[in-house]
């Protein structure tokens, strides 16, 4: 219940200030954002994303690949509840 709680207050927590940590993450940020309009992309991929979030101090929820179900089971496991299973929840064989 304490894994629980503490993942739904960090889905819902607001940073009070936005300031990047250092120069290279100000760089990185800016070499993700400059690749994605390079080929052509509105959208950043999820990696990206985090990417960006990480550099301004925002954590974000870890998540994981699973190929199968026995993986998803283990996974959810490591990483504590609650879990979103994902689109591709219940399609394996």
């Amino acid at each position: 219940m304490n894994r629980y709680a503490r993942n739904l207050e960090r889905l819902l927590e607001t940073p009070e200030e936005l300031s990047l940590g250092d120069e290279g993450s100000r760089n990185e940020i800016e070499d993700l954002i400059r690749k994605a309009a390079e080929e052509g992309r509105e959208v950043l991929t999820e990696e990206e994303s985090k990417k960006i979030l990480e550099g301004y101090g925002i954590d974000s929820p870890e998540s994981r690949l699973a190929k199968s179900m026995d993986e998803a089971v283990e996974a959810a496991s490591e990483i504590g509840f609650p879990c979103d299973e994902g689109q591709f929840f219940g399609r394996w064989s």
